[in-house]
């Protein structure tokens, strides 16, 4: 008996890397497409393709290092998330707008929506070139997602903008933002002591 939960086991886990591979190979399959044709698929739920190719155009330092394409697709992914981080933008303000009080919902939907231009159109360029990286992503979304209180969650959210806008400005330096800055600031425990 145990042989055989021990070969079933096996076989599951073997399933799930091939299925995980073939969902990758066809994920690098889309982004080479994009890459040889010059050309990207742009959602309708994402906000205005103009600002982000604007906002490329203007950082003439991250063109040397990274083509419109690129950033675009990167652009698309957080919005729609990945294999890897699979809650993009989009879900997120979803799932932070049904937790809102319903008479606060269509400013904050507003607010999440320009938080997200300038969030995605930072994090989307090369490495090396930009303020935001995948680290704050993953804090932001914790902060706004374990934020039960809407007014806390409220809180957290112009406290992440007021955060965005200084490290756009370089006013603020990216290792400054950590999880015991938010919980002192918002009075909350993100990843209860871990």
């Amino acid at each position: 008996m145990i042989l055989e939960l021990n070969h079933r086991f096996k076989l599951i886990k073997s399933r799930n890397q091939i299925l995980r591979n073939v969902l990758l190979f066809l994920w690098l399959i889309s982004l080479l497409k994009c890459s040889v044709t010059n050309t990207i698929f742009w959602p309708e739920t994402l906000p205005g393709r103009e600002y982000f190719e604007a906002n490329y155009e203007k950082d003439k330092d991250n063109q040397l290092v990274q083509s419109k394409i690129d950033y675009l697709g990167w652009v698309v992914s957080f919005y729609e998330g990945t294999l890897i981080a699979p809650v993009g933008w989009l879900e997120l303000q979803t799932i932070v707008l049904e937790m809102a009080e319903p008479e606060n919902r269509l400013e904050l939907d507003k607010q999440l929506t320009d938080l997200g231009r300038l969030i995605s159109g930072e994090w989307a360029k090369e490495n090396n070139g930009r303020v935001i990286d995948s680290r704050l992503l993953s804090l932001w979304g914790s902060v706004m997602q374990l934020s039960n209180d809407p007014q806390v969650q409220a809180q957290a959210v112009v406290l992440i903008e007021k955060d965005v806008n200084d490290l756009l400005n370089r006013q603020l330096m990216p290792e400054a933002i950590t999880d015991e800055r938010y919980e002192g600031v918002l009075g909350i425990d993100l990843f209860g002591g871990f």
